[in-house]
């Protein structure tokens, strides 16, 4: 905040009492002459009763007039001390006051006092305005730095999609199982075959009767285990 200069200069200050006690003396100056002219009004009168005293004594008594000229001059000596109490205490006052007042040297030496504390302070302004210009500076580059060192704004997540489930396994495969029919029928091909070359001569194995295990069946009759159809084939 700048310095407002709402007060008045020291300099102006002092001129003003200076200018103030100038008037009070002048003012004390003229008390004192009034002062002086009514103690010599108060002599002349006090001198005229006398002059009348003596007229009045000349005309009664003796005793009489010494009486009133006594009283006459009780009286004026009484106003006069009175008068002049009160004119040595206001000359007193004014001597007072002239003894505190400052002598023109030291009025001049406080003046020019005045105005190097004027062009101090009208220095120490310019600094403290240029120190708050300062301030301000480094204040927008605080702020500044802040703003520039803060994380950039994170972008919303995009949801999640979820991953899908990987397809299931395929079913183990297993050897298609033989058609009993169509195995009884490449039998019975093979038999008829070999039942050929018999009839040409040709030695063969025997053929496996009805109640004959065959390999294949693991030593069982394979026709317990065709339906009924291919028993009827068979037969």
């Amino acid at each position: 905040m700048p310095v407002s200069s709402v007060t008045l200069p020291a300099s102006r200050l002092v001129t003003e009492e200076y200018d103030k006690m100038s008037r009070q003396l002048d003012m004390e100056e003229k008390l004192r002459q009034q002062a002086e002219i009514f103690a010599r009004q108060m002599l002349l009168k006090q001198k005229e009763a006398n002059r009348q005293s003596l007229i009045l004594m000349q005309n009664v008594g003796a005793e009489a007039q010494l009486l009133l000229a006594l009283e006459d001059v009780a009286q004026m000596t009484r106003r006069l001390e009175e008068t002049k109490m009160e004119h040595e205490a206001k000359v007193k006052d004014l001597e007072t006051q002239l003894a505190e007042r400052p002598l023109p040297e030291e009025l001049a030496r406080l003046q020019a006092t005045l105005a190097t504390a004027e062009e101090g302070k009208a220095h120490l302004e310019q600094r403290l305005l240029q120190a708050e210009e300062n301030c301000a500076s480094l204040e927008r580059k605080v702020k500044a730095l802040e703003e520039g060192a803060q994380p950039p704004d994170t972008p919303e997540e995009s949801p999640v999609v979820p991953v899908p489930p990987p397809p299931p396994l395929p079913p183990p495969t297993f050897p298609a199982k033989a058609d009993p029919l169509m195995a009884l029928r490449e039998k019975k091909g093979t038999q008829q075959t070999k039942r050929g070359k018999w009839a040409r001569g040709q030695p063969g194995p025997l053929a496996p009767g009805p109640n004959t295990p065959s390999p294949m069946d693991g030593g069982r009759d394979c026709s317990e285990s065709l339906p009924m159809e291919s028993r009827l084939l068979l037969s």
